[in-house]
């Protein structure tokens, strides 16, 4: 909030728009823009918002208090001694890292600390009047389970779907990397996506994509896995050729069709396409 009232006040003077800002972020970051969206002290702020791989799962208020408690006793455990405005980064860090262990493997799936739903949240979007870019990967969930070996034990996979409030999938379809894979990719992203694109069109104009690129000859980019879209809307390719992939001019083309997608939608708020873009 505070950036985007900094920007809001200052950009004029470096050439900018204070009333045409877009918001923009992936996973968690597109979290915290669908939260931001909820909050009335931006409304005013942010005029259009593009939400990469993101759907926002509210933490509840009793929860967050008892993960507070949880952290008060880790603090009391290890660093007693230590005031907690005197706790350095790593004093932190190792405090997460207890708490982690109390909680299990999650391969990232589980957020220790969210947005907590307050009254100064609204419940809906019937307030937004700023157009909305929702943007997917084909196989979301490809970066968590990459391989037989980095499965979670089924019996742990059902507990991090429970503690983020997901239908827990029976043992017969988490066994596999692939169905592991799979799941996250529906269950984590795809659906919780779609509900949020359908009531955010009900009341403002919203467009949604899929970055669907990938090449096969290459082991690291073989699916459009969870943050790899990233490089393509910025033209970072470079980075993909970094890990040894022989880019292509058709790899070139995709990311210059989603930069062009992403500069018309923030100098205009429209975009020249009605059904969902695949890039691919």
């Amino acid at each position: 909030q505070c950036a985007f009232q900094w920007v809001h006040d200052h950009i004029s003077f470096f050439g900018g728009n204070p009333h045409c800002v877009t918001a923009m972020g992936q996973s968690a970051g597109a979290m915290s823009i669908q939260a931001l969206l909820c909050h009335p002290k931006t409304h005013n702020l942010i005029h259009r918002a593009v939400l990469l791989s993101g759907a926002l799962q509210w933490m509840t208020y009793d929860t967050s208090t008892l993960k507070a408690q949880e952290f008060e006793t880790l603090k009391q455990t290890h660093f007693s001694s230590i005031p907690w405005t005197a706790l350095s980064p790593n004093h932190i860090l190792t405090l997460m890292a207890h708490q982690q262990v109390m909680y299990g493997k999650s391969k990232g799936l589980e957020f220790l600390y969210a947005p907590i739903k307050t009254s100064q949240f609204t419940n809906r979007f019937a307030h937004l009047r700023l157009p909305v870019l929702i943007v997917q990967t084909e196989a979301e969930g490809d970066i968590y389970i990459k391989s037989e070996k980095h499965t979670l034990d089924p019996q742990q996979f059902q507990k991090v779907a429970e503690r983020n409030g997901l239908d827990v999938p029976h043992r017969s379809q988490i066994q596999t990397a692939s169905q592991q894979r799979d799941w996250i990719t529906t269950h984590y992203f795809h659906r919780p996506i779609a509900t949020l694109s359908k009531a955010l069109s009900t009341y403002t104009d919203t467009w949604c994509a899929t970055f669907a690129w990938s090449r096969p000859d290459h082991r690291d980019y073989a699916s459009s896995y969870h943050i790899l879209d990233v490089p393509f809307w910025f033209g970072q390719l470079e980075i993909l050729a970094a890990h040894g992939l022989r880019l292509r001019a058709h790899d070139y083309n995709v990311s210059q069709d989603m930069m062009q997608d992403l500069t018309t939608f923030a100098q205009t708020g429209c975009l020249p396409w009605d059904a969902h873009k695949i890039y691919q």
